[in-house]
C-alpha cells in the first residue's frame, strides 16, 4: 500500500500548472478555465520496500450551463418570438425546452434557434402577462447541471376595428342604396390604451369588380357612382398588431318598370300574346304579372311571357320586375287592347213558336271582331247546310233546338274563329198522323204512326168502317195498327194531348186504300255523248190500273205515250221521270232513272304539217296535246310509225330513230261515255348541233396587269352566249374580251358557248411573268403544334410558285414540288419555318414565320358559328351550327350548351342543329376536352328568337 502521492498537473500536453503531496489516495483541484488538463500522481511506499508507481488522467474542464431568454421583437398581434442567449464562460446546451406559460410548451430544441410562439386570444380591453420559461440541457447530466430560467413576457391586445356606414344626408346607417350613394364612412375602431386615439393608425380599402381604392383618413366621405357590390375594409394597426373589419354596401340602379306587348298581326282567338320586359334600371331576376283576366305568373325568371286570351277587349295589365341581389322592385301597369280574328253572332229572335208546316224564320246578324276585306264567313245553320254572308236569314221547320255556328276565318293568314249559338222552334199542338202502308192484299195491317206537333205524351185511336160504323178495338199510344179487310176509305178519328194535360186536340182523317200501283221503266242505253238517243218503255205494274203517263226528260221537253224515243243535245245529267196514275183511286207513282250525256270529243296535236321540227343530236320531240274539249278527254293514245309501243301521255316526248317525215297518230277517247276521235299527220324531223368552240389569246406570255386578249373562233350556227373563265376568278361573257392578272402563273382559261342547240367548250393557256409573293398556313391553325403530332404546312402563296424549299428550324428542309408538306417536330420549343417558292418565271420569293411547339395543351382556339350566320328568327327556330375549332390532336370530348337548359354530348366533332321552341335571348357555350383539360367559347345573346 502506497503512502504518499504527488501530484503533477499540467494545462495542454506539457504547460506545468501546479505540483502538490498528500498521503490520502485523493485530491481536490478548482479549474480556474475550461481547458483540458493532465494529471500526473505517483504513488509511494517508504515502510516496506520503496517503490514508485506513476500514472496520469486527461480532464476536461467546462464552465456550468448559464443564459437568459431574450423577446427578439414586441408582441404583435399576441405573437411574439424568442431566443436563449448564453452567458460568457458558458457551456453549450444540446436542447432547450421552452415553456410559454400558459399551457403550451415545445421541447428538444435545439441551440441556438428563435422559437416563434402565438398567445391565446384574450381580451381586446386588457394586457396579460405569461411566465415564458426554458430548460437549457447538456446530455452529460451528471457532470453538468441543467440551467433554468424565466422571462415574465407581457401580452399587449391589437386593437378593435370598426366603423360605421351612414347616409350623408340623413346620417342613418345604411347597407345598401340607389346610385349615386353619398356615404360617411366613420371611425369607430379602439385599443385597450384608453388615451383617445393612441397610437392608432386606419387604412380603408374600398373594392368590387372594377377595382379598388385606398384612403388613410380616419373618416370621410365617398360617392358611390356606379351600381355594384362593394366591400369596405377597415384596418386599424398600432405596434401591438392590427385588426381588419369588412362591410359590404349594395348600390344599385332604381328599377323603372315597363313592358311591351307583342301581338301578331295574323291572330285568331285563342290569341297568343308576348309580352317582354323593358324596364331600366338594376338587372331584373324575377318577374310576376297578372292579366285582367283572373290569371298571373308568380315568379318568373325569364324577361317575357306568353299568355292565351280567349275574348277580344281592353285589359289592365301589371308586371313587378324584381332584383333579388338588392331585394328591390317596382311595378308598371298600362291598358293593353288585345285583338284578333274572334267570331260573334246575335239572332232574331233567340226562340220562335209556329203552327206545323210554317216556317221559323230567323235573322243572323255578325258582329264579329278583327275581320278585314280578306275575311270569309261561314254560317252552319243545320248539319250540311252553310251561306257565306256576313248575316243570314233562315228558316226552320220542325220543332227543336239548332245549333248554329258562324266560323270566321282569314286565308291569308290561315287563320280561324268559330263560335256555336242555339235557336229553339217550338209547335203549337196539332194532331196529325201518317200511315203505312196505303195499298195492298186485304186483308191489310195499316200502321198508324204519330205526327202531332209539340210532342204530345198521349194518344187515342178510333176507327170506322166503309159505312161509317165505329169499329173494335180502340188504340191508345204514339204507333197502333188496324186490320182492314176490303179497299175503299176510312175515318179514322185522333186524339192528342200534351204532358200536362193543358193541350188536346181532337182531328179525323180519311184513308184510302186499294190494290198497289208500281211505276217503272226501261231505257235501251243510260249514257254516251250527245246527241244520245234513247228508248224508253213503260213497265209499270199492273198496266191495266195505268190511266195516264206523263215523261219528263229534264231538258224541259216531255212524252205521254207507253214508249218515247228522245234525243238529248247537250252534256249534262239528266233525271228522266215516269208519272203514272189511276184515275179511279187516285193513286199516283213515280219512276227516276238518270241518263248521263257527256261531249264528242275532238283529236288535235302539234306539231303537224310540213314545216321542218328542228332537235339536237338526240333526235327527241316534243308533242303537245290540243284536243278538244280538254276538260272531257281521259285517254290518250299516240303512235309514232316506229317499233316503239304506243305513248299514252298527255302531252309525251318522243326519240326518234332517224331523220325525215314520220307518220303520227293521236286517238283521243273518254270510255265513260264512249266518245273518242282521231288525228293524223306527217313531221318532218331534222337534227340541229351544238357549236364547236375555239378562241385566240393575245398575246400567251404577259407579264402582270398586262392587257391580255381573247377573240372567239368558234363554229356553229346562231351563237348566242359566251362564258369565259380566265382562271384568277374573274369571267366575262360577249367577245372580245380582256383580263388583267395581278398575279404570276400559268392560268387555264376556259370558254362555253350556247346556241338554242347546246354548248360547246374550249380551253387555253395563259402564263404571266412576275415574282412570287409567298406566304403558308399551317394545320393545325394557330401557329402551334404538339411533339410527335404531323403538322401540315400549306402554300398560300401568290405567283403560282410549283417548286417549294422548306427548312423547318429543327435542322431539318425538305425541297418538294407540291404545294403542301407534312412534317413532325420531336422536341418543344420555338422553331422559325422558312419557305422560298419559286414559280414558272424562275422567280422566287420567301416567307418566315415561328412556330412554337408544346408537349401537350388543352384545345386551343375553340370557336363556332351559325351556318348562314342563321342565329335569329321566328320561335320555333331551328339553328344549324358549325364547329370552327382546328383540328388537333387528343380531343375527345365536344359538349354544347345552347342557353335554353338543354344541351348536346359528342365524342367526334359532329356540329349539332337545335330547335329553340321559346322566344328569348340565348347564350351558347361550346366545350372543347382533351386529356389536359377543357377549353371552351362563349357567345353570349348569341341566338335572337322572337
Amino acid at each position: 500500500m502506497s503512502d504518499n502521492y504527488t501530484w503533477l498537473l499540467y494545462k495542454g500536453s506539457n504547460k506545468y500548472v501546479d505540483q502538490f503531496s498528500t498521503t490520502d489516495n485523493y485530491t481536490t483541484f478548482t479549474f480556474d478555465t475550461p481547458e483540458v488538463y493532465r494529471l500526473y500522481y505517483n504513488a509511494t511506499n517508504y515502510t516496506y520496500v520503496p517503490c514508485v508507481n506513476s500514472k496520469y488522467v486527461v480532464i476536461n474542464a467546462l464552465f456550468p450551463i448559464n443564459g437568459s431568454i431574450n423577446q427578439t421583437g414586441p408582441t404583435v398581434n399576441w405573437q411574439a418570438a424568442f431566443k436563449y442567449n448564453l452567458s460568457d464562460n458558458s457551456s453549450l446546451p444540446n436542447t432547450l425546452d421552452w415553456n410559454f406559460g400558459d399551457g403550451n410548451v415545445t421541447n428538444g430544441v435545439g441551440y441556438p434557434v428563435t422559437i416563434p410562439h402565438r398567445f391565446p386570444y384574450s381580451s381586446p380591453t386588457t394586457t396579460k402577462t405569461y411566465p415564458v420559461s426554458v430548460t437549457a440541457k447538456n446530455s452529460t447530466p451528471s457532470i453538468f447541471s441543467d440551467n433554468y430560467t424565466t422571462l415574465a413576457v407581457t401580452v399587449y391586445p391589437p386593437p378593435v376595428s370598426n366603423f360605421t356606414i351612414t347616409d350623408n344626408f340623413t346620417g342613418n346607417v345604411i347597407t345598401q342604396g340607389p346610385a349615386p350613394v353619398k356615404a360617411n364612412l366613420n371611425f369607430g375602431s379602439w385599443t385597450f390604451d384608453t388615451y383617445s386615439g393612441s397610437g392608432l393608425i386606419s387604412r380603408w380599402n374600398i373594392s368590387n369588380s372594377s377595382g379598388f381604392e385606398l384612403n388613410s383618413s380616419d373618416n370621410f366621405t365617398h360617392i358611390f357612382n356606379n351600381p355594384g357590390i362593394y366591400t369596405i375594409e377597415q384596418n386599424t394597426s398600432t405596434e401591438y398588431g392590427s385588426n381588419l373589419s369588412s362591410k359590404v354596401l349594395l348600390v344599385y340602379d332604381n328599377i323603372t318598370s315597363n313592358f311591351t306587348p307583342v301581338q301578331y298581326r295574323c291572330a285568331a282567338f285563342p290569341a297568343n300574346v308576348t309580352f317582354r320586359d323593358n324596364s331600366t334600371g338594376s338587372n331584373r331576376d324575377k318577374f310576376t304579372w297578372t292579366y285582367d283576366d283572373g290569371t298571373q305568373d308568380v315568379n318568373l325568371t325569364t324577361n317575357w311571357t306568353n299568355h292565351t286570351y280567349y275574348q277580344p277587349g281592353r285589359y289592365n295589365l301589371t308586371m313587378w320586375a324584381w332584383n333579388n341581389t338588392f331585394g328591390i322592385w317596382n311595378q308598371s301597369s298600362q291598358f293593353v287592347n288585345i285583338t284578333g280574328l274572334y267570331a260573334n253572332f246575335t239572332a232574331d229572335p233567340w226562340t220562335r213558336t209556329i203552327n206545323r208546316g210554317d216556317a221559323a224564320v230567323f235573322n243572323f246578324s255578325d258582329n264579329s271582331t278583327g275581320t278585314d276585306l280578306d275575311t270569309i264567313y261561314t254560317w252552319e245553320l243545320e248539319p250540311g247546310i252553310k251561306e257565306h254572308k256576313t248575316g243570314v236569314s233562315y228558316q226552320y221547320f220542325r220543332n227543336g233546338t239548332y245549333n248554329v255556328s258562324l266560323t270566321v276565318s282569314n286565308p291569308v293568314c290561315g287563320v280561324s274563329n268559330t263560335s256555336v249559338k242555339q235557336v229553339t222552334v217550338y209547335e203549337h199542338l196539332n194532331a196529325n198522323m201518317t200511315y203505312s202502308p196505303k195499298c195492298g192484299t186485304f186483308p191489310l195491317n195499316v200502321t198508324f204512326s204519330d205526327n202531332s206537333t209539340d210532342t204530345p205524351f198521349v194518344w187515342l185511336w178510333k176507327f170506322y168502317d166503309l159505312n161509317g160504323n165505329r169499329v173494335a178495338p180502340d188504340g191508345e199510344g204514339r204507333t197502333v195498327t188496324h186490320q182492314y179487310a176490303s179497299e175503299g176509305t176510312y175515318l179514322v178519328q185522333m186524339t192528342a194531348m200534351n204532358a200536362q194535360h193543358e193541350n188536346v186536340n181532337d182531328k179525323e182523317f180519311y184513308i184510302t186504300l186499294d190494290y198497289c200501283l208500281q211505276a217503272n221503266f226501261t231505257a235501251n242505253q243510260t249514257r254516251g255523248y250527245y246527241p244520245f238517243t234513247v228508248n224508253f218503255t213503260d213497265t209499270s205494274t199492273p198496266q191495266s190500273s195505268v190511266n195516264t203517263r206523263t215523261w219528263n226528260f229534264a231538258d224541259q221537253t216531255s212524252g205521254s205515250g207507253a214508249s218515247e224515243i228522245h234525243t238529248f243535245n247537250q252534256k249534262g245529267t239528266y233525271n228522266v221521270s215516269l208519272t203514272v196514275t189511276n184515275t179511279s183511286s187516285g193513286m199516283t207513282r213515280v219512276a227516276n232513272k238518270t241518263i248521263e250525256v257527256g261531249s264528242p270529243v275532238f283529236a288535235n296535236f302539234t306539231p303537224n304539217g310540213t314545216s321542218v321540227v328542228p332537235v339536237n343530236a338526240s333526235m327527241v320531240v316534243k308533242f303537245s296535246d290540243l284536243s278538244a274539249p280538254q276538260s272531257d278527254i281521259t285517254n290518250w293514245d299516240w303512235n309514232f310509225d316506229d317499233s316503239l309501243p304506243n305513248d299514252t301521255n298527255k302531252s309525251p316526248y318522243h326519240q326518234f330513230t332517224s331523220e325525215g317525215w314520220h307518220n303520227v297518230t293521236l286517238n283521243v277517247s273518254n270510255p265513260y261515255y264512249g266518245a273518242w276521235n282521231v288525228s293524223r299527220a306527217r313531221i318532218n324531223v331534222s337534227v340541229q348541233k351544238a357549236p364547236e368552240a375555239s378562241f385566240t389569246v393575245t398575246p400567251e406570255v404577259a407579264n402582270r396587269f398586262e392587257r391580255v386578249t381573247f377573240v372567239d373562233t368558234s363554229k356553229g350556227e346562231s351563237i348566242n352566249g359566251w362564258y369565259w373563265q380566265f382562271g384568277d376568278g374573274n369571267t366575262s361573257t360577249g367577245t372580245p374580251v380582256v383580263n388583267y392578272y395581278q398575279n404570276a402563273g400559268t392560268y387555264v382559261v376556259n370558254l362555253t358557248v350556247t346556241n338554242p342547240y347546246g354548248n360547246g367548250t374550249a380551253s387555253n393557256t395563259v402564263r404571266i411573268k412576275g415574282p412570287v409573293y409567298a406566304d403558308f398556313v399551317t394545320d393545325p391553325s394557330g401557329e402551334w403544334g404538339v411533339i410527335n403530332q404531323p403538322i401540315t404546312f400549306i402554300d398560300t402563296s401568290k405567283g403560282q410558285p410549283i417548286h417549294w424549299i422548306w427548312n423547318f428550324g429543327d435542322g431539318n428542309s425538305t425541297t418538294t414540288d407540291t404545294s403542301s408538306i407534312t412534317h413532325t417536330y420531336t422536341s418543344t420549343g420555338s422553331y422559325t419555318v422558312n419557305m422560298t417558292g419559286t414559280n414558272w418565271d424562275g422567280q422566287s420569293g420567301s416567307a418566315v414565320k415561328t412556330l412554337q411547339i408544346e408537349n401537350k395543351s388543352k384545345p386551343k382556339d375553340v370557336n363556332f358559328g351559325a351556318a348562314g350566320k342563321r342565329y335569329s328568327g321566328t320561335h320555333p327556330f331551328t339553328v344549324q351550327f358549325e364547329d370552327y375549332t382546328p383540328n388537333q390532336s387528343n380531343v375527345t370530348e365536344w359538349y354544347w350548351d345552347f342557353g335554353d337548359r338543354s344541351n348536346s354530348f359528342n365524342t367526334t366533332p359532329v356540329a349539332p342543329s337545335h330547335t329553340y321552341v321559346n322566344p328569348g335571348e340565348y347564350t351558347v357555350i361550346l366545350s372543347v376536352k382533351n386529356d389536359m383539360g377543357v377549353n371552351e367559347k362563349t357567345r353570349v345573346a348569341y341566338v335572337v328568337v322572337v
